[in-house]
């Protein structure tokens, strides 16, 4: 009797030995991916501050092109270009439409 109860506690302690590793491997599991999870959503705060930041200025660039855009298609930066460089001229007369028509018509 002494010996089965002795080998029934043995195999308690050995059960209990077993529960306490395993609930100590999966509390580590656990805390390693939380780790896992704060790091990794640390590096993709960066990443889009990163982002937002060449995203602004970009939209400055694209501010400034569009600036230089309309300098270039204004009438005050055009006109003087066509007369001096393509001898043009104005005319206070709007010029005609001419249409050509096909002999097969």
């Amino acid at each position: 009797m002494i010996s089965g109860e002795l080998i029934k506690s043995n195999n308690n302690l050995t059960k209990k030995r077993w529960l306490i590793f395993i609930a100590i491997v999966l509390l580590a599991s656990i805390a390693t991916l939380y780790v896992y999870n704060v790091i990794e959503i640390e590096r993709m705060l960066r990443q889009i501050h990163k982002l937002e930041k060449r995203k602004a200025e970009l939209e400055v660039e694209l501010s400034i092109l569009k600036t230089k855009i309309n300098k270039l298609e204004s009438a005050e930066r055009i006109i003087p270009l066509a007369k001096e460089k393509l001898g043009m001229v104005e005319t206070d007369t709007f010029p005609e439409k001419i249409t050509i028509q096909n002999k097969e018509e």
